[in-house]
């Protein structure tokens, strides 16, 4: 697992992304595993959609991080 070292200018859904991918995680699982849809997913990623405390923490868990390091 690669580390949680912020990327320049990164935003909170480019991390998510950068994470889920280092996990080798697809979208459409990812999704599922966090309770949204696929293009929920997609939306979040690029910040098209804002991220809700709960779903903030959804994400969290299912990448084994905290919401802090997803936000930082």
């Amino acid at each position: 697992m690669p580390p949680l070292e912020a990327v320049p200018s990164e935003s909170t859904g480019e991390r998510i992304r950068r994470l889920r991918r280092a996990r080798r995680m697809k979208q459409t699982a990812f999704a599922t595993n966090i309770g949204c849809s696929q293009a929920e997913l997609s939306r979040i990623e690029s910040g098209d959609r804002p991220l809700t405390v709960s779903a903030l923490g959804k994400i969290a868990a299912v990448l084994g991080v905290t919401p802090a390091a997803l936000l930082s």
